[in-house]
């Protein structure tokens, strides 16, 4: 008498069938999948998914827990949650749960976004970090962070972002793990914030990051809570910029005008710029540069209009909030906008 034959099993279904299988599946279901057996896990990988994601928020809060959302454009949110679990990791989704054994949370976290994202193209990518639990000789992969950034470093090249926001990092080896992944072509704007323990902040080197494709050809920087070491001669490009600089000279807002100026209005130019240790011998070379402020009473509060053209120009303004710091705005304006002065 024959053997019955072996029960179905989708370690031996073919292709065709696992295709569909892989269709109807959720997302946090086809990463349960791809754990099942090499087989299926082999099969995932080479299948091109578009999950129509526009929005990926991924938190660390330094509690073993890290937290990935997908906001789907059709509006769908989808959550999971990876934490740690003595030597394993357990992974909640979808009021569903599962312990993962012999796996480190941060990396099983970043190896499932990779695959996610392989091929994707999304509007934002959000990275929150806790900050707090850094070591003060930092070594990456000692910190949930940093393994979480180099297994996700290992698995996406020119991943195509719009948007870029990075809250609670504060040390250049971690941005350099993430500005390199992205695609260049893509990226427009990046955020970066910080929050400060003191009025001080903490001065963050970037003279790696200035280096990269993906920092020069962005249009856009905010960065808040952080102090920038780097020349304002690497900022010019970018038609949004709100940061704090550690070292700023005359020569180089000159320069920083006369490129605003060269500008279109409708890029929408707004130049934001923090410099906190002003002398009065730097105050007194820092006006002199910029010519006859708008007539004002408020010493402390002055403001030059530059015109461009017939059509627009240029609003730059110069605000001493606090002892030896000072707030310098650029607002480059179309329209017919008169005013009394014009240099």
């Amino acid at each position: 008498m024959a053997n019955p034959s072996s029960p179905p099993s989708l370690s031996t279904m073919p292709a065709t069938v696992l295709d569909i299988i892989i269709k109807d599946a959720s997302i946090p279901e086809i990463q349960i999948l791809r754990k099942v057996c090499h087989h299926l896990r082999h099969h995932i990988d080479h299948t091109h998914l578009d999950y129509k994601i526009q929005k990926v928020v991924v938190k660390d809060r330094g509690v073993g827990t890290v937290i990935v959302r997908l906001y789907l454009q059709d509006g769908r949110k989808i959550e999971m949650k990876y934490s740690k679990n003595g030597h394993d990791c357990q992974l909640r989704y979808e009021y569903k749960s599962k312990i993962l054994e012999d796996q480190d949370h941060a990396t099983l976290a970043a190896n499932d976004l990779g695959l996610i994202l392989k091929n994707q193209k999304i509007e934002e990518l959000y990275l929150e970090f806790f900050p707090f639990h850094f070591r003060l000789s930092l070594d990456c992969m000692e910190i949930v962070s940093g393994r979480f950034l180099t297994t996700l470093n290992s698995h996406l090249s020119s991943f195509k972002v719009k948007n870029l926001e990075i809250h609670g990092i504060k040390d250049q080896v971690l941005f350099m793990k993430i500005l390199p992944l992205l695609d260049p072509r893509t990226l427009d704007s990046i955020d970066i914030h910080f929050t400060k323990r003191s009025e001080a902040s903490i001065t963050l080197k970037i003279d790696e990051m200035i280096e990269l494709d993906q920092w020069k050809q962005a249009r856009r920087l905010t960065v808040d809570g952080l102090n920038l070491a780097c020349s304002l001669r690497n900022f010019v490009h970018f038609e949004y910029l709100d940061v704090e600089l550690r070292d700023v000279t005359a020569e180089e807002i000159v320069l920083l005008r006369e490129t605003t100026l060269q500008r279109t209005p409708e890029h929408r130019n707004h130049i934001c710029l923090e410099y906190r240790h002003l002398s009065k011998p730097e105050k007194k070379k820092f006006l002199e540069s910029f010519g006859k402020p708008y007539p004002t009473s408020d010493r402390s509060n002055l403001t030059w209009y530059y015109k461009k053209n017939p059509e627009g120009g240029l609003d730059f303004s110069w605000n001493e909030a606090k002892k030896n710091s000072v707030f310098i705005r650029f607002v480059l304006f179309p329209g017919r906008r008169l005013f009394d002065c014009f240099f």
